[in-house]
């Protein structure tokens, strides 16, 4: 891949994110090596959301496998795929919100470990060894 000031001729190496266009083909990718990014927000109502990802319209034909967001690893990685640090002083830190007849499945290699279903169950599966501590 080009450097990115050569996709955009005169530019001074940077472009608004609205500015953006879209992906024309499927799996587009940049390869960033060690190049971090951090995005910063000071948000100040309280309605807001400081990064947001959706849908034009709804998704179809994906039959319960089709996801917005994939953060994955190589297999030898030494690095984790996620971490949530919340030093909020407010009650409801992180929220997963079912709005719909969605399950929030936590998965083992694949196999389901815990599910948490809209209506509120609580689902544990037991593969062999479980170890539960009241």
């Amino acid at each position: 891949m080009e450097p990115y000031t050569d996709r955009f001729p005169g530019s001074a190496g940077s472009v608004a994110l609205d500015a953006l266009t879209a992906a024309t083909t499927d799996d587009a990718a940049i390869t960033s090596g060690d190049n971090t990014i951090e995005w910063n927000w000071a948000l100040t109502s309280a309605t807001s959301k400081g990064f947001t990802i959706g849908e034009s319209a709804a998704s179809t034909g994906g039959l319960g496998d089709q996801q917005h967001i994939k953060l994955d690893t190589a297999a030898t990685s030494t690095a984790g795929p996620l971490e949530i640090v919340s030093n909020s002083a407010d009650g409801g830190d992180i929220e997963f919100n079912l709005n719909s007849d969605g399950d929030f499945e936590i998965q083992d290699a694949g196999t389901a470990y815990a599910t948490f279903d809209s209506v509120g169950g609580i689902t544990f599966y037991s593969h062999g060894r479980s170890r539960f501590h009241p």
